[in-house]
């Protein structure tokens, strides 16, 4: 995108190559963005993961059309471009550093679920149940797990 935005701010050429290019790049970000969704967050909760990333994408959206007709209000397309290539640049680093933050800490915590996920996925021994998503609450917390009443008075 970078390239993209700097040749249709700073040249004069055919911008036809330029906007199929911009056309790849998107449908690239788009094909990649919400696939490793799926990678980093516990099925659980991927309706609200979804929900939660495409309610700030589309505040990132709305927020640089104002930004955007701001600029062209009062100048040319050469300073609509140049923004649009910061953004570009501002997201390139923004990936590298949380790239290069993730694998100093040598937790790999935005690959550890494709872990945990081929780990679940393995067969369990036979007799045992799956994990529950809440663990048993005593009356410490003061909520009491019912099914664990139900199965003491079942033992008395």
């Amino acid at each position: 995108m970078i390239p993209f935005d700097i040749a249709l701010g700073y040249t004069s050429w055919n911008p036809i190559p330029f906007l199929v290019i911009c056309g790849a790049s998107y449908s690239m970000v788009a094909s990649t963005l919400w696939p490793s969704l799926c990678l980093v967050v516990r099925d659980e909760t991927m309706g609200s993961a979804n929900g939660i990333a495409t309610s700030i994408q589309m505040i990132g959206i709305g927020c640089s059309n104002l930004i955007v007709g701001a600029l062209r209000d009062h100048f040319t397309y050469t300073q609509v471009m140049l923004y649009l290539a910061c953004c570009a640049t501002m997201a390139t680093l923004m990936t590298v550093v949380c790239q290069f933050l993730d694998y100093k800490q040598q937790n790999c915590f935005l690959n550890v679920y494709v872990a945990m996920k081929k780990k679940a996925a393995a067969p369990a021994p036979s007799g045992t149940e799956k994990t529950p998503l809440l663990p048993d609450q005593g009356p410490e917390t003061g909520v009491i797990n019912e099914n664990k009443e139900t199965e003491d008075s079942k033992q008395e």
